[in-house]
């Protein structure tokens, strides 16, 4: 085999590779649980906190047929986790083509159930981490931390 040769299967290999690790819904299957709550728009008057108790240690499930909130955060029952998707989650590019700004997030992922955004008024956004870690855009600039547990 040429140089030439060498160079383009292994060109091909990182290709072929890095499309592969490409992240998708199919990665936020399972249990995740709230490990962090922080403020997108610091300053600004909002009704989260730091690390938010009605959060903390909430827990979410996420399936191929829906997304669903198990339990909320502390002591609290979860009565304002209310926002189920009960149709095939998938995921979009939050990019500038998204119409509210506040869901652009460079390197993160609009969250649709069935046709329809999930989450608050103009939709959640899903930023990976790792593979065991991402942060979720949530209600009034919330940026939950959210923790692979299964």
């Amino acid at each position: 085999m040429n140089k030439k040769s060498v160079l383009l299967m292994a060109a091909m290999a990182v290709s072929t590779s890095a499309s592969a690790a490409a992240f998708g819904y199919k990665d936020m299957i399972g249990k995740w649980r709230v490990t962090g709550v922080q403020l997108a728009n610091d300053g600004a008057i909002q009704a989260l906190v730091e690390n938010d108790p009605l959060y903390m240690g909430a827990e979410l499930q996420f399936s191929a047929d829906g997304i669903v909130w198990l339990k909320g955060g502390g002591d609290s029952p979860g009565e304002h986790l209310q926002d189920n998707c009960y149709s095939r989650p998938h995921l979009t590019p939050a990019d500038d083509n998204d119409p509210d700004a506040g869901y652009r997030v460079a390197g993160g992922f609009n969250v649709i159930c069935g046709d329809t955004v999930w989450g608050p008024g103009s939709g959640a956004v899903i930023k990976p981490g790792n593979t065991q870690t991402v942060q979720l855009y949530w209600y009034d600039n919330g940026v939950l931390t959210l923790t692979k547990t299964s």
